[in-house]
């Protein structure tokens, strides 16, 4: 039902517009494609492009319009596609090394905040036994903060 609703309005757009310039900007996914997100429209208008993009009717009729690049062009636009890729993987093992070291970094810092929780709490346990040792024993009156001056 969906597909005879936008027959009819690319039925009714070419008959209002014999040669368009552009074509229609109803984004309506293919079978089992991604629905266009609000990113995917944001990323359009920057001339960029997604899966739900190219799976939408409008890239598909408009890709079966461009013309076949020759041998030569072809592999003029996969060098270019190729390097761009390699800058990619480079970006992406930079973030991986960074990563690591961060991953490194945080382990180390949090292995001396448990050694220094684990020895502050050997201490307040110690601090705490000899209070409590101090009070249970009865010498409140013998304490002296102080020593006398003779």
């Amino acid at each position: 039902m969906m597909w005879k609703n936008y027959s009819q309005q690319i039925q009714c757009y070419k008959m209002s517009n014999p040669r368009p310039q552009k074509l229609p900007t109803v984004i309506t996914p293919l079978n089992g494609a991604p629905n266009p997100k609000p990113i995917d429209v944001e990323i359009d208008r920057n001339h960029g492009s997604t899966v739900a993009l190219e799976t939408t009717r409008a890239r598909l009729q408009q890709s079966k319009r461009l013309p076949i690049p020759t041998p030569s062009q072809r592999i003029e636009q996969l060098t270019r596609e190729n390097g761009h890729l390699r800058h990619e993987v480079a970006f992406h093992q930079q973030l991986q090394d960074a990563m690591r070291y961060l991953q490194i970094d945080v382990l180390c810092v949090t292995q001396k905040l448990q050694q220094a929780i684990d020895g502050f709490t050997k201490v307040q346990r110690e601090a705490e036994a000899e209070y409590m040792e101090f009070w249970d024993a009865g010498t409140e009156r013998s304490y002296t903060p102080w020593p006398r001056a003779t």
